[in-house]
C-alpha cells in the first residue's frame, strides 16, 4: 500500500504481486476529501517468474479485499490531517457495473444517497463520511 499527496492530490495505491491491483484518487478541500477515482480490475493478471520459465494467471481483482484496504487507508489518512468528511460520487455506469457499490460503501460506514453530488460530475449517486 501506498500513499501519494502532491498539492491538493491525494492517490492510494493497493500492490500485490509486485504490480499495482487497485488505486483511489481524491482531492484534499480543506477539512473535506472529495474522492474522484476508485479502480479495482474485474480480472487481474499476475505473472510469476522460477528461472527461465514464466507463469501467468489471471485470478478476480474484485472479492479480495483491496477496496476495503484503500477504504482503510483512506479513513487513517482523513483522521491523521483533521479531515471531517468524505464525499464520493458514483455514476450510472458505476451502479451498472456493481449493482452491490451502493451497499458495499453503506457497510462500511458511507451514507449512501441515490442523489447526484455536485462534487462529482456525472455522479448520480453520493457516498458520505463523516468523521
Amino acid at each position: 500500500m501506498s500513499l501519494e499527496v502532491s498539492g491538493n492530490k491525494l492517490t492510494i495505491r493497493a500492490t500485490a504481486h509486485d504490480q499495482e491491483v487497485a488505486h483511489l484518487d481524491a482531492t484534499i478541500d480543506g477539512e473535506t476529501l472529495i474522492v474522484t477515482d476508485i479502480e479495482i480490475p474485474r480480472e487481474i493478471k499476475i505473472t510469476k517468474k522460477k528461472g527461465f520459465l514464466s507463469k501467468t494467471t489471471v485470478s478476480p481483482g474484485r472479492g479480495r479485499g483491496y477496496g476495503t484496504l484503500l477504504i482503510r487507508a483512506l479513513l487513517a489518512h482523513a483522521r491523521r490531517n483533521d479531515v471531517h468528511e468524505i464525499i464520493g460520487g458514483l455514476s450510472a455506469e458505476d451502479l451498472q457495473e456493481n449493482r452491490y457499490a451502493l451497499e458495499w460503501y453503506s457497510r462500511r460506514g458511507f451514507i449512501t444517497e441515490r442523489v447526484a453530488t455536485p462534487h462529482v460530475p456525472e455522479s448520480v449517486a453520493t457516498i458520505r463520511f463523516v468523521l
